[in-house]
């Protein structure tokens, strides 16, 4: 048996006798995974999954509902704008193994992966499923993570489980690689944000909320690649966003857009160049976040010399806090 994506795997399907384009044969491997369906407790859930999984064309390009009990060595790893990160090993992992022998696809066995947790999704609004029906599309295409499935902790939020990449998002492999980046793997990495862009555009679609945490590195010995994330999971799964509320990190947000509100208008060139100016530059963001902490702590004490009989708010400001998604009202400044 071996690890293949099947992408020259052209044989007879043994089931029905059919040509197994990447040695896929979708009717046969659609009636195996829907008798062997797990449901999620959710039948919006259940139903996108069964979506991904009737327009599967190869293996791993659908999701699947995951037992959490199947997950062991889970882990804190760090907090987003709407959810958190965690990491831990799927036992039975994907079903990306080619068996020549019996010709099918079995399961890789233990493998690590990375789990992001939305907050209070034990209930998603009708807006996040909708939304998530919408975008499942872009699941297609080389250039975006790999999402294998929908797993539920115990305490009933919705995890999503993807592939675990050793690299790290953009922002961790500049910050480990600074100097020593080619332009070879510059080239490498915007050409993936690009061809991402490109397909999820493609669609009529947007990500809305893309910036380096998003972006996760896959370094090998031929290139290095960067692969989207987070497709669809734009905002927070509860609730609904008016349409005069941006979602995002600041300093990724086109400027047009803190005046006019309409993503169909969107700039793809500010997308770009904001990405050729992260990688090709190569800034810090630690040192921005700090830059920023500094910035307001000097402030805070100019305040507290003209106010000192008032109580200030002793709020700590973290030092990442203008790299986390959040969601923003410009409206106001349009009057």
């Amino acid at each position: 048996m071996n690890q293949s994506d099947g992408a020259e795997i052209d044989i007879n399907c043994p089931e029905c006798g059919r040509i197994r384009p990447s040695g896929w044969c979708n009717p046969c491997e659609f009636r195996w995974m829907n008798s062997a369906f797990l449901k999620s407790g959710n039948k919006y859930i259940d139903l996108l999954i069964l979506q991904t999984q009737k327009n599967a064309t190869r293996t791993c390009d659908y999701l699947e509902f995951i037992d959490f009990g199947n997950i062991e060595g889970f882990e804190y790893v760090a907090k987003g704008g709407f959810g958190s990160v965690y990491e831990g090993y799927w036992m039975e992992g994907p079903r990306w193994v080619w068996d020549e022998v019996s010709a099918a696809w079995c399961r890789n066995g233990p493998t690590k992966v990375a789990l992001k947790k939305l907050d209070d999704s034990q209930e998603p609004s009708m807006t996040f499923f909708k939304q998530l029906e919408t975008y499942h599309r872009c699941l297609q295409s080389g250039s975006m993570a790999d999402c294998f499935g929908i797993t539920r902790d115990e305490t009933g939020c919705f995890m999503f489980v993807m592939r675990y990449y050793e690299n790290g998002n953009l922002y961790d492999y500049l910050d480990s690689n600074k100097g020593i980046i080619s332009w070879r793997d510059m080239v490498d990495m915007l050409w993936g944000i690009a061809g991402g862009l490109e397909r999820i555009h493609s669609e009529g679609l947007f990500h809305s909320n893309l910036h380096g945490g998003n972006l996760l590195i896959e370094d090998d010995t031929i290139s290095t690649d960067a692969k989207i994330a987070d497709v669809g999971l734009n905002g927070p799964a509860y609730q609904s966003i008016s349409s005069d509320k941006i979602i995002g990190v600041l300093p990724f947000i086109d400027p047009q857009l803190t005046y006019e509100i309409c993503y169909e208008n969107l700039r793809p060139e500010i997308k770009l160049g904001n990405w050729i100016h992260a990688i090709c530059d190569d800034p810090n963001p630690s040192e921005i976040s700090n830059n920023f902490g500094l910035a307001e702590e000097k402030r805070w004490k100019t305040i507290k010399r003209e106010i000192d009989n008032k109580k200030l708010s002793k709020d700590l400001i973290h030092e990442d806090a203008i790299y986390t998604s959040r969601i923003f009202d410009f409206s106001i400044l349009q009057n």
